[in-house]
């Protein structure tokens, strides 16, 4: 699927793979006691993911964000990423969190699926404005980014 370009604004950690599970709720956890950022656009979340280095140097940049329409009136501390149009392998149909999780693990472990290559630009979570982030379920999807031919 092609994807168009997404300015978003969050809240970002560093951490080891083996840290994912208590990390990221974390952060969502800050994100959601923001209530609003300026300029948001809606409800829907995105759990942005850039794995960086290989092997046991492997760590995952995550930032908990939402779409806003400028980064010009955001409060220190809040990180701004804007993501450009790219091509996207979105995997979608989770009923929890935690089989999104369980994907991402086989994902980091194998690879993208069908011979796709991984695309520089960064993958991400994407909840829709039902999702209920106490209970886990609602609507969310991976986008992964990718490369083909």
């Amino acid at each position: 699927m092609e994807g168009r370009a997404l300015r978003l604004a969050g809240i970002a950690a560093q951490f080891t793979p083996d840290r994912a599970a208590a990390t990221v709720p974390a952060l969502w956890s800050r994100m959601m006691a923001i209530s609003t950022l300026p300029d948001q656009i809606s409800e829907v979340g995105y759990g942005v993911r850039e794995r960086r280095g290989r092997g046991s140097d492997t760590s995952i940049a995550y930032t908990a964000a939402v779409e806003v329409a400028s980064h010009h009136r955001h409060a220190e501390g809040v990180h701004r990423i804007d993501l450009p149009p790219a091509r996207y392998l979105v995997i979608e149909g989770f009923e929890h969190i935690a089989q999104l999780r369980e994907l991402w693990g086989r994902l980091e472990q194998a690879g993208p699926p069908d011979g796709l290559q991984h695309a520089a630009t960064p993958s991400f979570e994407r909840f829709g404005e039902r999702f209920d982030p106490v209970g886990g379920r609602g609507p969310m999807a991976i986008w992964l980014a990718v490369l083909t031919g």
